[in-house]
C-alpha cells in the first residue's frame, strides 16, 4: 500500500490541519475587533476536520470513497458556517464560502446516501480541490510574508491544508470514486 492510499495517514493529516485552524483561528480571534464571533467562526471548520481526521485514524471511514465523503459532509457544513459567520470577510469571499459549503456538503450527503451522481459533479469537484490547492499555496507565501510564530504556523497550516486537497485529489481519481460518478 503506498503512502497516499492508507486512509489513517490522511486522517492524522487531517487532524493536524484541524488542531492548527482551530489555534490559529483562536489566536487570530484575540486580534480581531470582534473575537468571539471569530473564534467561533474558526473553531468549526477546524473542530470538523478534527472529527473527521479522526474518523478516518479510527477506521471509521476505510475507504477512499467514504474518506471523500465525510470531508465533503462536515468540512462543507464548517465551510458554510464559518461563511454565515462571517470568517471570510465580506462580499465575494462570503458568497464563495457559502456556495462551495453547501455544494460540498450537498455532494457528500448525496454520496453518503449511495446515490451515482452525473460526472459533472467530479468535474466540479475536481476544479474546485485543484483552486482550493493552489489558494493555499497562495495562502502558505502570504503567511511567511507576516513572519514570526504566527506566520510561520499559518504557513504550516496552509501548506497542510495543501496536502489535504492533493489527497482530495487523489481520492477522487480513484477508481472507486470515480464509479460512483457516471
Amino acid at each position: 500500500m503506498s503512502f497516499l492510499d492508507d486512509v489513517k495517514i490522511y486522517g492524522i493529516i487531517a487532524m493536524v490541519v484541524g488542531i492548527l485552524a482551530l489555534l490559529l483561528g483562536l489566536f487570530g480571534a484575540i486580534d480581531s475587533d470582534n473575537a468571539a464571533t471569530g473564534s467561533a467562526a474558526a473553531a468549526i471548520p477546524g473542530l470538523m476536520l478534527i472529527f473527521v481526521g479522526f474518523l478516518a485514524y479510527a477506521g471509521k471511514t476505510d475507504t477512499k470513497l467514504s474518506a471523500l465523503t465525510y470531508f465533503l459532509l462536515f468540512v462543507g457544513i464548517g465551510i458554510f458556517i464559518a461563511a454565515c459567520l462571517g470568517v471570510y470577510g465580506e462580499n465575494f469571499y462570503l458568497m464563495v464560502g457559502v456556495i462551495a459549503g453547501i455544494i460540498a456538503a450537498v455532494i457528500g450527503f448525496m454520496l453518503l446516501r449511495g446515490n451515482k451522481l452525473n460526472e459533472i459533479w467530479w468535474i466540479v469537484l475536481l476544479l474546485v480541490f485543484i483552486l482550493f490547492a493552489v489558494f493555499k499555496l497562495l495562502e502558505a507565501i502570504d503567511w511567511f510574508d507576516i513572519g514570526g510564530i504566527k506566520g510561520v504556523a499559518g504557513a504550516i497550516g496552509a501548506l497542510l491544508y495543501l496536502v489535504l486537497f492533493l489527497y482530495m485529489i487523489y481520492f477522487l481519481m480513484s477508481k472507486e470514486v470515480k464509479n460512483k460518478f457516471v
